[in-house]
């Protein structure tokens, strides 16, 4: 009914694409995200009353055909990825064997954030990097970076370190079907407590 539409189809849309790039797992999440970022998409979204509801994105998405909606973003990410240099980042629920082939038939590399929207493949990759870190990766190449320390809010210091690696032997087959996946990794982050001594003098003994 005409008179009861609030929001627009194509900003729904947009809004929801954008967020799940962003990492967005849930309705909820791709609220916030478009809470969030609401005066970036009133530069090129209608928003006639501003971000809509969890509820109406749900509404929305179960009356959409799917495969079409599916199909349609494939193509606009094959026409993306031929125009960008470098790597290309989605997130979880972009983590799919058909976005990578995709990535790859156009030329480019991806990064993809492993989930357990892949129950397997994340359990064993998690699994092996628990085992490589026990025994200090041990007669296994790979790659190491730390950052440099970088203050929080509420007195933390966090530092994130990474491990790259290539995928090990008893993972391709699981891994056979991303499309030439080469390497795996994994960041950590560490958190310690600046303020710590200061706030004991604080406390009663």
């Amino acid at each position: 009914m005409a008179h009861t539409q609030r929001h627009d189809l194509l900003d729904i849309l947009a809004i929801a694409l954008s967020a799940v790039i962003g990492g967005a797992d849930h309705w909820t999440e791709v609220v916030e995200f478009g809470q969030a970022k609401q005066q970036w998409f009133a530069g090129f979204l209608k928003l006639p009353n501003g971000i809509p509801s969890h509820d109406t994105f749900a509404r929305v998405f179960r009356l959409i055909n799917t495969e079409a909606l599916e199909e349609t973003c494939h193509q606009w990410l094959r026409s993306v990825v031929g125009r960008v240099q470098g790597i290309f980042t989605i997130d979880a629920m972009g983590c799919q064997k058909a976005i990578a082939k995709d990535i790859i038939a156009a030329g480019a590399d991806y990064v993809l954030g492993l989930k357990t929207n892949h129950h397997h493949l994340c359990l064993s990759v998690a699994s092996w990097f628990d085992k490589s870190l026990a025994n200090g990766f041990t007669k296994r190449a790979h790659s190491h970076h730390l950052d440099a320390a970088c203050p929080s809010s509420h007195g933390r210091i966090e530092r994130r370190e990474h491990w790259l690696l290539e995928v090990p032997v008893h993972l391709k087959r699981a891994a056979a079907p991303w499309a030439s996946l080469k390497t795996v990794a994994m960041c950590a982050e560490r958190v310690r407590w600046a303020a710590r001594s200061a706030l004991k003098q604080l406390l009663p003994q």
